[in-house]
C-alpha cells in the first residue's frame, strides 16, 4: 500500500528557488557507478511511481561493512527556517555517515523526494546539481541524467520541465564515486535542486515545498540512528 503523501510542512522556496527540506533513503551500493542503472525502489513501486512506498526498507550490503547487512531506509532533513535562508545543499554523504559510523561515503547511492506545490500549471527550469552521478524524475517521468565524477557546481544540469497545477512528485537518485572530505564537515557528496522561471528568475512567489506525510515520523538527519 501506498503511503498518503499530506503535507507535514509547507513553505515557498528559498530566496533563490531551492528546496532544503528532503525525504531521503539510502544507502545502497553504487560500485563503480553499477547503482545508478539498478532500481533499488522496485519492491516499493519503482523510480518512476509518482510516490513510492515510504514506509519500506531494505537490506544491502556495502562495502564500508563489508561483513554485515545495512538497512537502507527513509529519512528526513528538515531544516530550520533561520538555516532554508542559507542552506542549499544536501550533504548525503555526511547525513549517511553520521547515521551509520562510516569511514566514507565512496561507492553509494542515495535518494532524495520533494513535492513541488506550484500555484498555477507553468513552465520551469530545474537546475540540478550533484557529486558525482545523478538521475532525476518529475512525476514518474525521467528528466534528467548525469554520469561519472565531477563536483558539485552551480546549477550544473537545467531541465524545463512543466509543473502541473498542485503537488509534482521529485525523486533525485544521487550517486557517489570516490568522494573526499572537505573543510567544515561536508563530504564531498552531495546535490541540491533549485526551481525557477523560463528566464532565470526562482519562482519564490508560486511553488512550495512539501513533504508526504510519513515524514513526521521518520528520523532527521543528524541522529544517530545506525543498524
Amino acid at each position: 500500500m501506498i503511503a498518503s503523501a499530506k503535507n507535514v510542512s509547507e513553505y515557498p522556496l528559498n530566496h533563490e528557488g531551492y528546496a532544503g527540506d528532503w525525504l531521503l533513503c539510502g544507502p545502497f551500493p553504487n560500485e563503480n557507478g553499477a547503482g545508478m542503472d539498478k532500481d533499488y525502489l522496485a519492491n516499493a513501486g519503482g523510480e518512476s511511481s509518482t510516490e513510492p512506498e515510504f514506509s519500506k526498507s531494505y537490506e544491502v550490503s556495502i562495502a564500508q561493512i563489508p561483513d554485515a547487512k545495512v538497512t537502507a531506509k527513509w529519512f528526513t532533513q528538515i531544516l530550520s527556517d533561520e538555516n532554508r535562508l542559507f542552506v542549499y545543499q544536501v550533504d548525503v554523504g555526511t547525513a549517511i555517515m553520521d547515521r551509520l559510523n562510516l569511514g566514507s561515503s565512496d561507492y553509494l547511492v542515495l535518494y532524495g523526494f520533494v513535492y513541488l506545490d506550484s500555484s498555477v500549471e507553468q513552465e520551469a527550469l530545474l537546475y540540478i546539481s550533484n557529486d558525482d552521478e545523478y538521475k532525476a524524475w518529475l512525476n514518474g517521468k525521467q528528466i534528467g541524467e548525469s554520469r561519472g565524477e565531477r563536483d558539485m557546481d552551480i546549477d550544473q544540469e537545467s531541465i524545463q520541465v512543466t509543473l502541473k497545477k498542485g503537488k509534482n512528485s521529485l525523486l533525485v537518485k544521487s550517486g557517489s564515486l570516490i568522494s573526499q572530505v572537505y573543510a567544515l564537515g561536508e563530504s564531498g557528496y552531495q546535490f541540491m535542486v533549485r526551481v525557477t522561471d523560463l528566464d532565470g528568475r526562482p519562482l519564490t512567489n508560486s511553488v512550495s515545498v512539501c513533504l508526504p506525510e510519513i515524514a513526521s515520523e521518520l528520523v532527521p538527519v543528524g541522529l544517530n540512528d545506525s543498524d
